[in-house]
């Protein structure tokens, strides 16, 4: 800034250049946080499509394995009407078997006793005929009687037998029909309770799942308020420690006029002439402090994330005292001089040029630690939006395949 400017039009300009800078930086991070808004309003409203659409697909699924296993249940009611029906013919003929072999029995018994009875006239008419014959005979006649109803009680009780064994026979084989039905209807049974039961659990799956999304939506929600806090936190940061650099920025222009007015100032010194080049220290001293008042004010509510800043604050308020100091040197020096020029005598020692380095050599240090005063902008929502994004394509992607094995799942257990 040209020496023709009046303090109060230099204070003017800087305070304009001041607000001007702020101004900037404050729109800067307005956009950006906008934009950040922007692409985590796109995002969610992506993610929101991409769970809608599984879900759909989940639901579509699930109605085709219930018609699946309906179709089951019908063509096993279908089976087990066959059966029955199959077991009543089956009865049925048995039972009208079993009636014409008895009948059959019966009859062929009735013929030959029919045909005994005639053999037995036959021999009666003999006997008639030969009454003679009969008394030598008759012994062997009722022997011969004796033996014809004895084998009479056996005939008729091998019908008997013969009868009560076909009965059994038809008894047992009804009680092993009526077995076999009782199993084929207790494994249909189990079957269906079976599919029932793995129903019951892939429903009870589906709505856990359900339950874990909304819960990792909370807390991807969550996390993304967080990081916003984070990052509007970081900006309040970033824009006090910019403002460090912008009161530091109108010292070092402040400081570097004086530089300019020392260096030609001492020359001056050195020919013993009158000194043209006069520094504006007290200026200097004033910006310099209010740049050390913000330092020392930021450093109070200095956030935990940034605590290793601390040491970087307590340089610079070390170095406060040290500048000061020789500033304040350079200022006697200055008076040392005018009053021996007034007194027409002439200093060989001076100590303005060792201050002059000290001060340069504090201040050079000084500009190393306010480099750590820049600070990088937070991108904490991007990362947890690619995170989540990352996630739930990992989730996705899991889903699908846990569907497909249900599904195969389901359609062995029909087939079986």
């Amino acid at each position: 800034m040209g020496p023709g400017l009046s303090k109060e039009r230099k204070e003017e300009l800087d305070a304009e250049y001041e607000r001007n800078l702020r101004d900037d930086q404050q729109n800067e991070e307005r956009n950006r946080l906008d934009q950040i808004r922007k692409i985590m309003k796109e995002r969610q409203a992506e993610f929101e499509d991409g769970m809608k659409k599984k879900e759909n697909d989940l639901l579509s699924e699930a109605e085709k394995n219930l018609e699946l296993i309906q179709d089951a249940l019908g063509d096993l009611e279908d089976l087990k009407v066959q059966n029955q029906q199959k077991l009543e013919n089956w009865k049925s003929n048995f039972d009208e078997r079993g009636k014409q072999m008895k009948q059959e029995l019966r009859e062929e018994g009735d013929r030959e006793i029919e045909k005994r009875q005639n053999d037995l006239k036959n021999y009666m008419e003999k006997l008639e005929k030969l009454q003679e014959e009969l008394n030598e005979k008759r012994g062997a006649l009722l022997k011969s009687m004796e033996e014809q109803n004895e084998f009479k009680e056996k005939l008729q009780k091998e019908h008997e037998e013969f009868t009560v064994n076909s009965v059994k026979d038809h008894q047992e084989r009804l009680s092993k029909g009526k077995y076999e039905l009782f199993n084929f209807q207790k494994s249909a049974k189990e079957d269906m309770k079976k599919l029932q039961e793995k129903e019951q659990a892939k429903q009870s799956e589906m709505m856990d799942e359900k339950k874990k999304q909304s819960a990792y939506q909370l807390s991807t929600n969550f996390q993304m308020l967080e990081a916003i806090k984070r990052d509007e936190k970081n900006v309040d940061f970033k824009s006090e420690c910019d403002s460090i650099r912008m009161f530091y920025n109108r010292f070092k222009r402040s400081y570097g006029n004086d530089e300019q007015a020392i260096r030609k100032m001492i020359c001056e010194m050195e020919r013993n002439e009158k000194l043209k080049n006069k520094p504006q220290i007290n200026d200097t001293l004033a910006v310099f402090g209010k740049f050390c008042d913000k330092a020392e004010s930021v450093y109070q509510k200095l956030p935990k994330k940034y605590q290793y800043l601390a040491e970087t604050f307590k340089t610079i308020k070390s170095q406060k005292s040290k500048i000061e100091v020789e500033m304040v040197e350079i200022q006697n020096s200055i008076k040392k001089f005018k009053k021996a020029q007034k007194e027409s005598t002439i200093l060989v020692d001076f100590q303005i040029k060792a201050q002059f380095e000290n001060l340069q050599k504090l201040v050079n240090d000084l500009d190393d630690v306010i480099l750590k005063f820049n600070i990088e902008s937070s991108n904490q929502l991007l990362e947890v939006l690619d995170k989540t994004m990352e996630e739930s394509s990992r989730i996705a992607l899991q889903r699908i395949e846990n569907g497909s094995e249900n599904e195969s799942g389901s359609q062995a257990a029909i087939n079986n």
